[in-house]
């Protein structure tokens, strides 16, 4: 791949991400972003102008916003792997929905739908 093929590549990288975040009025999806593409040109300048705007109208610092976003990114994590690993045991244990026991909720939510 020449130079210019994975210039490109990063840049279409970089423009898909942004393209999910750039309406958010999320701070940690801005933090993020910045995170994985500090010198991202155009494109972190934008991401830096709105977490500033966030800022400026949240009333909080920079600082304060990437702080909460970081909490919550660990906090959803945390939960996510514990669910993870709650249902890794779980079905180790065989602790899980049979056929069966399918079949009988599927007609308990039916037998109402008349």
């Amino acid at each position: 791949m020449s130079k210019e093929q994975a210039r490109d590549l990063a840049f279409k990288e970089e423009k898909a991400a942004w393209d999910l975040i750039k309406t958010s009025s999320n701070p940690e999806d801005f933090y993020s972003f910045l995170q994985r593409f500090p010198s991202g040109g155009d494109l972190a300048e934008a991401a830096q102008y709105r977490l500033d705007q966030l800022a400026n109208v949240t009333q909080r610092s920079k600082s304060f916003l990437a702080a909460e976003a970081i909490a919550a990114y660990v906090d959803t994590n945390e939960w996510q792997l514990g669910e993870i690993q709650a249902a890794l045991i779980e079905a180790e244990a065989r602790d899980y929905a049979t056929d069966q026991d399918m079949a009988d909720l599927a007609l308990k939510w039916n037998a109402g739908a008349d």
